[in-house]
């Protein structure tokens, strides 16, 4: 059984509520990944904020608030807190929600989100109505100025902590010289914790000594982590002489060929002229990468008439990409039909891939909560794409991989995420196998594996096909898609267990993935541009690692 999130925070976490300013509150938790191996990095965020709390009264059983002469209007963003007491089950304290159905004296909330509002199944129902003093809070942001002590306690010989606020180094404080200084409208600290291949084994606790402004310095903040020995061995089996030399065929390959010519001509007719896509509209064809999609079609059936859609459609792209140099909002970033098509539509220098990697939104970010995994795996399969394509290695390359592999440690692992939507977790494992191929980074493995064992295990509506959209109970974790199951979206996972078969040659990825494969190909995806591109933008590599020799090409 899950352990409730605002639970977890109170045993992983060092959690402080510290000074009133009359109605103000000043709340401090820590979030990241728990474990660090030898040799590698981890990153971690001291989250605090002020809040201008209003008392209310959430109705079991119901989606709506009391709240008498509140403040709040509509869109307005809250946090829900209990002080003193315990959280609505329902609620999860460290994240933000959406105000909506505003009355003089109650509310509707819903998970933030720019269009949350219109949107009635995500209204979050109270399953109770907590204990205590609960309180929903405007952000306020960073109220007051906040210093850090550039005295952190309890960091082992072998290990570094670097304090970053936002995504550069912290300055330091003219006031006190022997601080950081997080300025009014600052992001909040974050740190990455290096460890040496000779760091001690163990568990490690740091102390985070803060103050606000003029005041005494509050009570400081821990921070627990594990240093481990990664043993790649473990992960990756040696082969026996029994590992079959010629896999057995995939189950339902037949009915996704067909599926993939039908559907790619209703959403792209050979002959004609390619549809015009709105760039705001993410139902169409174009989203998921329809550039790659059809580019990929074109060489499985060996037919060159689905190239002429696959230029269309990045030519079209190209234009939507370069009129913001790059800077497109990150879950649109589909950088692997702009490299495949670069002699296609015209663009020999690759001008297109290069602003999304160098000008992308996400360039800098040091993403450790796991609510941003997507934009942190597109973000990687960017910049791996660009070194494809250049032979030029980007910092953001191995930053973005630890970042994705921390967010899998907390999913995974620490079980402290605090969001977790399992085809999400699927574009990370096809960001990291990605980071793999360039660096042979044996850790990715692990961490694929762990995803692929957990998924597997936690994952499936029992009696029903597909993956659930949410692995999460009911609860601070999950407020909609909460354990219910999703066939359009498993083939965004999928083939990470072709991958794992094909690396490991262990059969049971091979059986699990082919199970996976063969329920999202019954699956009815005619309905959507969007859901055909989501469903053949990576299941070609399905079948291309699952058609190969298991062990063929791993390397040593």
């Amino acid at each position: 059984m899950s352990t409730p999130f605002s639970l977890r925070l109170l045993l992983g976490l060092s959690l402080a509520f510290t000074s009133l300013y009359g109605q103000t509150h000043h709340i401090v938790g820590m979030a990241g990944a728990r474990n660090v191996f030898r040799g590698s990095t981890i990153y971690v965020m001291l989250d605090h904020h002020w809040y201008d709390f209003t008392p209310i009264a959430p109705i079991q059983g119901s989606s709506r608030i009391l709240a008498p002469g509140h403040k709040f209007t509509e869109n307005s963003k809250v946090r829900i807190h209990s002080l003193g007491g315990s959280a609505p089950s329902i609620i999860n304290p460290f994240r933000t929600y959406e105000v909506c159905d505003v009355e003089p004296n109650a509310f509707q909330v819903v998970p933030d989100s720019s269009s949350s509002c219109k949107d009635s199944y995500l209204r979050v129902q109270f399953t109770d109505s907590g204990s205590g003093a609960v309180k929903a809070g405007r952000d306020l942001g960073m109220h007051k100025s906040v210093y850090l002590s550039d005295n952190i306690e309890g960091v082992p010989p072998g290990v570094t902590v670097e304090a970053y606020c936002g995504n550069s180094p912290c300055p330091r404080s003219p006031k006190y010289p022997t601080y950081y200084y997080s300025y009014r409208g600052n992001s909040n600290f974050k740190f990455v914790i290096r460890a040496s291949k000779a760091a001690p084994l163990g568990k490690v606790t740091l102390r985070l000594s803060l103050r606000i402004d003029d005041e005494a310095p509050i009570p400081p903040v821990e921070f627990t982590f594990n240093i481990r020995e990664h043993q790649p061995a473990a992960e990756a089996r040696t082969f026996v002489a029994s590992t079959p030399q010629h896999p057995p065929p995939i189950p339902n390959l037949a009915k996704w060929e067909t599926t993939m010519k039908t559907l790619a001509a209703k959403w792209c007719p050979p002959g004609l002229p390619v549809p015009t896509m709105s760039y705001g509209v993410e139902s169409q064809v174009w989203y998921y990468d329809g550039a790659k999609v059809y580019f990929d079609i074109a060489e499985y059936t060996k037919d060159i008439r689905w190239k002429d859609c696959s230029a269309g459609l990045a030519k079209q792209y190209r234009a939507y990409v370069m009129k913001s140099n790059g800077a497109i909002p990150a879950w649109r970033a589909f950088a692997h039909g702009l490299r495949r098509t670069e002699a296609l539509i015209g663009d020999p220098d690759g001008l297109a891939l290069s602003a999304l990697a160098l000008n992308g939104k996400w360039r800098s970010q040091i993403s450790v909560l796991t609510t941003e995994i997507r934009e942190t795996a597109y973000y990687l399969m960017t910049v791996a794409e660009y070194e494809r394509r250049t032979g030029i290695r980007l910092d953001a390359l191995q930053r973005n991989a630890d970042l994705l592999m921390g967010m899998f440690d907390q999913l995974f692992v620490s079980r402290t995420g605090a969001s977790h939507q399992i085809w999400m977790d699927g574009l990370a494992a096809r960001a990291l196998i990605e980071y793999h191929s360039l660096t042979k980074d044996p850790r990715a493995l692990t961490f694929v594996k762990l995803a692929a064992d957990w998924i597997w295990s936690n994952g499936r509506v029992p009696g029903s096909a597909g993956l659930m959209t949410n692995a999460e109970p009911l609860g601070p974790d999950c407020d909609w898609g909460c354990q219910k199951p999703s066939t359009d979206l498993v083939q965004l996972v999928a083939p990470m267990f072709a991958w794992l078969y094909w690396q490991t040659g262990e059969s049971v990825y091979q059986e699990r993935g082919d199970v996976l494969f063969s329920e999202a190909v019954n699956t009815n995806i005619s309905y959507s541009g969007k859901i055909f591109s989501q469903n053949y933008t990576w299941s070609v590599d399905y079948v291309r690692w699952r058609s190969l020799p298991p062990g063929s090409r791993v390397e040593p």
